[in-house]
């Protein structure tokens, strides 16, 4: 504080200072202080997908460092089809941007399904689960509903609030 008569009511245990400090106190917080806006980096397909509209940055603050951008689920509509989603970091999904193929260098790769696998895929992103991979990045897998019903059914795992496969 910019206040040079400070006291303390002893009574009631509160600070109190001035009405001259009080005002100059004001006036200095009500001046609007410049932000200085902290660049972040996008990488191209990032880029490419917020200018074409497919990606919203919709709850980054002026101050973040990294971006919350984000993409509404696709709606399925054909029962033969059901969509999965994969957390994973940068390195990967550029593997699987330019391959079409997932990489083969970890040990299982964790596949989940429906809302439910997306808000759990989303909470390694939000920092409420951890992973020595650092995922940036959700990926949702359009699939052939028999295909991920096979792989189910020879492995799965129970995870919080969903059923997850490991790839691998």
């Amino acid at each position: 504080f910019f206040c040079s008569n400070l006291t303390l009511d002893t009574e009631v245990r509160v600070w109190t200072y001035s009405d001259k400090d009080k005002t100059k106190h004001l006036a200095i917080m009500q001046k609007e202080i410049p932000q200085k806006k902290v660049k972040t980096r996008l990488l191209p397909h990032e880029k490419h997908l917020l200018a074409t509209g497919e990606l919203q940055d919709i709850i980054t603050h002026d101050k973040a460092t990294s971006r919350w951008l984000h993409a509404s689920s696709k709606i399925q509509t054909d029962e033969t089809r059901v969509l999965c989603y994969r957390h994973m970091g940068d390195i990967e999904f550029s593997h699987l941007l330019d391959s079409n193929m997932l990489p083969n260098t970890q040990p299982y790769q964790t596949l989940t399904r429906g809302q439910e696998g997306r808000t759990y895929c989303e909470s390694y992103l939000r920092s409420n689960k951890f992973v020595d991979t650092n995922p940036t990045t959700l990926v949702e897998f359009d699939c052939s509903l028999d295909l991920i019903d096979m792989c189910y059914s020879m492995q799965s795992k129970i995870e919080e609030g969903t059923i997850s496969h490991v790839l691998g």
